[in-house]
């Protein structure tokens, strides 16, 4: 359309061109007159035949005529600027797309487009370029030969044929479908397309927007809109954030407009003069930690309200002491100077809460409460919640109960509680499986439902929980969030616990969620993918059901001889009263099996500059009072209260912190990885003595933790941070990959000193998807050995594998790994920009040092992704004396011509150097870094 084009003139020349083929049509039916003349037809049949056929042709062009003025009205588009979105990159005049006239250009260029770009009109009528794929990217060496990288059949089939015109329609609205075409009509669809639903409407809600509008809404405009293929046959142009290097986690987001984060105020600088006291209630919570990764991970800007700092800390494993005696818990305090502030100390509370054996686990009367409605269509959440859930079933047995309550519209029971042997978790299974998403969301009514339920099955001395999976889109029924916090505090209150697990973007109510679990004696998980609902259903199943301790609080009364000002960082929304810490009461967080809690205040000790927090005019009515101190070397006493899971009177535990406060540098990895958490934290909430802090201090902090990584939670953190700040990280070197240096000699190791890193004779390889028939497996092997040597294995199609069943047969990998299921995810190809639905085959490690680790095999991957997705096996070549010897990381190894036959332990292997343990004589595991080279 163009802007300046005034409507009646636009109607005036739609009568003309009506009235030009009206005329037409009475030419052609004198034409006919004509003939039926020359064959002697009647008179009056050929002047009644004709009258009727005018006046036919007449009521049809009105009522076109009219159709066509009404639909233009109603869906046209107000005049406004034009609408860009260019999707090229370097040209002189980039392409892009124009709002037309949908009446007149709709279907013009369908036909004949060629070059460097090809339209594609979607359902909104307007033009959009799409850029030819780039060209194929270096191809990795594992690769045998160049491989073409699969394209999507709806864009193949554009450069094979023109697209017709499918569902053109009248007037000037949006028009258009999914099916055998690409809608480009302007109208309602009348081709053999059909309307696309909630994303067609989408797409035409956000055509209609200003660039401003489609800003505000969370919208990228300009040359990061790509092409979403949402579904089968069907493009769509969305929003999307910028691509982001590396690989990503869980699903693109494809905005936050209604997401929902409740106020978060952070706690001040305070004198322990005016205020020794610091009372709060413990967070296990983990979901604002997960959350915030999606949002960074997709290139989002994340709101400071999203950030609650003690969640992003909780969310990693600590190695802290466990309990010795009776007790549910340990706590430590450590005090250590602060990383960012050198002349400031950072003290850090710690609790333990007591392991117990999956074995061991007491009875679970447990009920799914399941959110189907329209908001859980997203394959990010529905889809993924199921296969979440199947991964906890698989945790459960014959002890344990089980119920499913779902709610839309209105709740219902897809499964009454029910035993799981054998039958029952069948039930249970088939009972998941069959949930789909459709209708408005009344949770309130669901959870009335599920609590309910799980009173009538109580076990005394068990667990008893409610658990909730939503995306907290809460828009019928008992919607305000006081009603549903009181709903589940009275189900705490007869013994039913509450944890919510958050699923899917654009709508997450994160403020709702977070605060139903606060006050139901529950956890908050947040899941962005698969990988992250194995941690939480598998890894902490028995942490997120046990619980070992309710309403624990704590207490820290500061000493001003000690601490000229303090603050609390984090733990926003979880301040207590004074008073609370002694009322038994008031509600507070719960510890589970297993779980750690860290906290950190920042103190400011004596003789160093106060934080400018502004002045307050000296009072005029009363003196200062006089300040005095009882003479103590404690900097801090931390109290903590805590009850049993079926008691009502809690317990006290008190404990000193005293001594010098040691080097940040020295306090343990655990503490120095978890202050650059908090960091980075304060760095997302943008505090202000924090602000201009570069991001490479976190990771400067952060990076020599990663040593003690098994679960790779710390090395992707550090990477995130990394791009996040748009840096590159250096090259990982040995001293930063282990703890403090070990002085050589050092007794009962002094055997290492001679001992030196020469090769890294580590194998690449990577087991590619091959087929999949049934459910059934023929992955193939390929790998690459230093030499590059080229190693390849299979599985041949007459043999493939079923669920548990071992590979390879024969060969260097023989029985190496076992098959154990398939997965299947959303995936955005950085090549492309293009999200599709990916197949995943899991397969765990059989080897001995390996035994339980799990890789995955994408269907369709391009060769030049393969090395990004490779695995290794690490091997060193190490020589003593005029010795070598090959040893595999994490294996045991003996030094060659050592008589004493001691053994140490290989614990990492990299191109830069070794890390290895071995016993001192005293008993105590040492760690001793070795450079490649190095040694001497």
């Amino acid at each position: 359309m163009n802007p300046s084009e005034d409507p009646n003139d636009r109607l005036l020349d739609s009568l003309l061109r009506e009235q030009a083929r009206r005329g037409a049509d009475e030419e052609l039916l004198q034409a006919i007159d004509a003939r039926l003349d020359a064959g002697k037809v009647p008179a009056h049949r050929r002047r009644r035949s004709s009258r009727a056929m005018i006046w036919s042709a007449a009521a049809a062009a009105v009522v076109v005529l009219s159709v066509g003025v009404i639909t233009w009205q109603t869906y046209r588009l107000p005049d406004r600027p034009e609408l860009v979105m260019d999707g090229s990159v370097a040209l002189s005049e980039p392409p892009m797309a124009k709002l037309r006239d949908p009446a007149v250009e709709a279907h013009m260029r369908m036909a004949d487009e060629s070059g460097s770009a090809r339209r594609i009109a979607s359902s909104s009528s307007a033009e959009f370029l799409l850029p030819d794929v780039a060209p194929a990217a270096p191809a990795s060496p594992l690769a045998e030969a160049p491989i073409e990288e699969a394209i999507p059949q709806e864009i193949a089939a554009l450069d094979a044929a023109p697209a017709p015109a499918a569902g053109l329609g009248l007037g000037g609205g949006a028009g258009g479908g999914r099916g055998r075409g690409i809608g480009t009509g302007s109208g309602p669809a009348s081709g053999p397309g059909r309307q696309g639903g909630l994303a067609e409407k989408e797409t035409i809600r956000r055509a209609r927007l200003t660039p401003e509008e489609l800003k505000a809404s969370g919208a990228h405009v300009g040359a990061d809109a790509v092409l979403d293929k949402s579904g089968p046959n069907e493009l769509s142009l969305v929003p999307s954030a910028p691509p982001v290097p590396g690989k990503g986690k869980g699903v693109k987001d494809d905005g936050m407009a209604r997401e929902n984060y409740g106020r978060l105020v952070d706690q001040p600088w305070k004198s322990p003069w005016q205020d020794a006291l610091s009372t709060f209630s413990i967070d296990v919570d983990t979901a604002s930690y997960t959350n915030v990764r999606r949002m960074l991970l997709d290139g989002r800007t994340v709101p400071a309200d999203a950030v609650r700092i003690e969640e992003l800390v909780n969310y990693f494993d600590y190695r802290y002491e466990g309990p010795k005696g009776d007790g549910p818990f340990a706590v430590h305090g450590t005090l250590a100077t602060c990383p960012w502030k050198p002349q400031h100390l950072l003290a850090r509370v710690a609790i333990k809460g007591r392991e117990i054996d999956a074995k061991a686990r007491p009875a679970s009367n447990l009920v799914f409460l399941i959110d189907v409605s329209g908001s859980m269509q997203d394959p990010a959440k529905l889809p993924l919640l199921k296969r979440s859930m199947r991964i906890l079933l698989d945790q459960l047995d014959e002890r344990d109960r089980l119920g499913i309550v779902v709610y839309a519209g209105s709740e219902g029971v897809v499964l009454e509680p029910t035993t799981l042997d054998e039958r029952g978790l069948s039930a249970a299974i088939q009972a998941l499986e069959k949930l789909e998403a459709g209708g408005s969301t009344n949770g309130g009514a669901g959870i009335k439902r599920a609590y309910e339920m799980a009173a009538k099955h109580l076990v005394a001395g068990g667990v008893n929980r409610v658990i909730l999976a939503t995306d907290g889109d809460f828009n019928v029924g008992t919607t305000g969030q006081g009603d549903l916090v009181k709903l589940v505090k009275e189900g705490a209150a007869k013994g039913m616990s509450l944890s919510v697990v958050g699923f899917g973007t654009g709508n997450l109510n994160d403020a709702m969620l977070e605060a139903i679990t606060n006050d139901g004696n529950g956890n908050y998980f947040y899941i962005d993918g698969d990988h992250e609902a194995r941690r939480v259903f598998l890894q902490k199943l028995t942490g997120t059901l046990v619980t070992i301790a309710k309403d624990v609080k704590i207490q820290v009364e500061f000493n001003p001889g000690k601490v000229q000002a303090y603050r609390l960082i984090g733990y926003a929304n979880r301040i207590l009263r004074h008073e609370d810490f002694n009322n038994d009461k008031v509600d507070a967080g719960d510890i589970g099996a297993g779980h750690t809690v860290t906290a950190f205040y920042e103190i400011v000790p004596p003789g160093v500059a106060m934080p400018d927090t502004g002045k307050v005019d000296g009072l005029r009515y009363q003196k200062p009072a006089e300040k005095e101190t009882v003479a103590s070397d404690d900097w801090l006493t931390l109290k903590l209260r805590y009850k049993h899971p079926e008691g009502e009177v809690s317990s006290l535990i008190e404990s000193p912190l005293k001594g010098e406060p040691q080097p940040w540098e020295k306090a343990g990895h655990d503490f120095r990885f978890a202050s650059a958490v908090a960091l980075f934290g304060m760095k997302l909430r943008q505090m202000s003595d924090v602000s201009d802090m570069p991001w490479q201090k976190v990771v400067e902090i952060a990076r020599p933790a990663v040593a003690d990584d098994p679960r790779e939670q710390r090395s992707e953190f550090v990477e995130m941070v990394a791009r996040h700040g748009r840096f590159p990280l250096p090259p990982v070197m040995a001293e930063e990959a282990a703890p403090a240096p070990i002085p050589m000699p050092v007794a009962g190791v002094d055997a290492l000193a001679g001992l030196r890193y020469l090769n890294d004779e580590s194998i690449m390889w990577y087991v590619q998807f091959g087929l999949e028939s049934g459910g059934k497996w023929a992955p193939r092997f390929i790998g690459l050995t230093p030499s590059k040597k080229k190693l390849q294995n299979r599985v041949s199609a007459v043999e493939m594998l079923s669920l548990g069943d071992t590979f390879f047969r024969e060969g260097e990998f023989a029985n190496r790994f076992k098959f154990t299921g398939f997965e299947e995810r959303e995936l955005r190809s950085e090549r492309t920009g293009l999200t599709q639905r990916v197949k995943i085959a899991i397969y765990e490690d059989l080897k001995p040092n390996k035994a339980g680790a799990k890789y995955e095999s994408q269907a369709g991957l391009p060769d030049a992704e393969l090395e990004s997705k490779a695995y290794y096996d690490r091997s060193a070549v190490l020589k003593s004396g005029d010795q070598e010897v090959l040893v595999e990381e994490q294996t045991m190894f003996k030094l060659p011509g050592d008589p004493s036959g001691k053994e140490y332990l290989l614990k990492k292997v990299t191109p830069q150097g070794i890390v290895v343990e071995a016993k001192a004589a005293d008993g105590k595991v040492v760690t001793v870094e070795i450079p490649k080279g190095g040694g001497e």
